[in-house]
């Protein structure tokens, strides 16, 4: 008879070991303090400005804000959510360029994360403060 016809079994992903999960945490910990340094400093100058008068930052942080959504759409390649680890060598790739593609993958995706960080604080601060100003002209 021929060769006898082997299934092939799912592997499943070993769990990460202690030290990827450590390295995980800070390195989110390290997002958390930068989305909130940025949000702090952007808060100080917007606040600032409007303190001087200068009526302007209203609309430049709007732009501002849909310029890095933009980026971040365009580097993030939409809004979906990839794991390079997930993805496979296709047929008739090679290896290297396979690594290299994987690799720019990788800094794409670290690139719109921070991306991301930097432009959700300019939406926040936008709704307060036309939240601000409806209710300060709601209250007249």
């Amino acid at each position: 008879m021929g060769k006898k016809y082997k299934p092939r079994r799912h592997i499943e992903a070993p769990a990460p070991p202690a030290d990827e999960k450590q390295r995980r945490f800070i390195s989110n910990l390290k997002y958390l303090i930068f989305l909130i340094l940025w949000a702090i400093f952007l808060t100080a100058v917007y606040a600032a400005c409007i303190r001087n008068e200068f009526g302007a930052v209203l609309y430049i942080y709007t732009i501002l804000g849909f310029v890095l959504a933009a980026a971040f759409f365009i580097v993030n390649g939409g809004i979906k959510r990839r794991d390079p680890r997930d993805i496979t060598c296709p047929e008739g790739m090679g290896c290297d360029e396979f690594a290299a593609r994987k690799a720019a993958l990788t800094k794409r995706i670290a690139a719109a994360k921070y991306l991301m960080a930097s432009f959700i604080p300019f939406w926040f601060i936008m709704l307060i403060d036309y939240l601000i100003i409806y209710f300060r002209e709601a209250a007249k």
